[in-house]
């Protein structure tokens, strides 16, 4: 299935994401989930936007995704330099590298598990489970329920 991620383009004069088409394998249900792998095709740098499909990004080693308005999205067994994390709901996020930072904004629903971390912003989200991490460094925390540990049910 063809699913638009969009990747930042810039000139001189502007910025400006552009919509790239990558052909991923699953039709984006709970029980077929796209899923997003290394290729040709996919961007260093990366942003899924407005995303409602069960999507799952895996095995990738870029220096940049962002997820922004999005739900049902799971990084898993990836390396990023940075990440940031958006107005998004039911995000998670299993055996992972962050190796500058991870930002997480306006969000609800976040998990967090096995992963490392090297800096982790957040602000004003909810439910942000964090279990089984190392984190270099946590700033500019301001947000309600983060939870260190065991996961909700």
């Amino acid at each position: 299935m063809k699913f638009t991620i969009a990747r930042l383009v810039v000139t001189f004069r502007a910025r400006n994401l552009v919509r790239l088409e990558i052909e991923c394998k699953g039709s984006g249900t709970e029980e077929d989930p796209l899923i997003i792998e290394p290729s040709e095709s996919l961007p260093d740098s990366f942003h899924i936007i407005r995303s409602h499909l069960f999507v799952i990004v895996k095995n990738c080693k870029r220096d940049f995704i962002s997820l922004n308005s999005c739900t049902n999205i799971t990084i898993t067994k990836c390396n990023f330099k940075n990440c940031v994390i958006k107005n998004c709901n039911d995000i998670n996020i299993k055996d992972t590298s962050i190796s500058n930072n991870l930002k997480i904004y306006d969000c609800m629903d976040i998990k967090i598990e096995d992963s490392i971390i090297k800096n982790l912003k957040c602000k004003r989200s909810n439910s942000t489970n964090i279990r089984n991490c190392t984190i270099g460094k946590i700033r500019g925390v301001r947000s309600e329920g983060i939870a260190f540990g065991a996961f909700k049910p």
